[in-house]
């Protein structure tokens, strides 16, 4: 895992939270499946960084909890609006 994969999973990760944000504003099924696969993606991507945290160094593991935090909340928010 090199740091370009923890830009990507950034990305993914701020892209995940625009289209849960959009999927609660618009309420349509397209808007809730994109969200779905973003917020899907981003789990994905962080279950690789962390399998892969003790070979990487330059990333902090605090910023990793607190990015699983955030993705915790994007899944909690999904879930609400998937719910409504």
């Amino acid at each position: 895992m090199s740091f370009d994969d923890y830009e990507r999973f950034l990305d993914t990760l701020e892209r995940a939270q625009s289209a849960i944000f959009k999927a609660q504003a618009l309420n349509n099924p397209e808007s809730m499946q994109k969200a779905e696969y973003a917020l899907a993606l981003s789990k994905k991507y962080l279950r690789e960084i962390e399998e892969q945290l003790v070979e990487i160094e330059e990333i902090d593991r605090n910023d990793i909890q607190r990015k699983k935090e955030h993705i915790k909340h994007l899944s909690e928010a999904f879930e609400s609006i998937r719910a409504y």
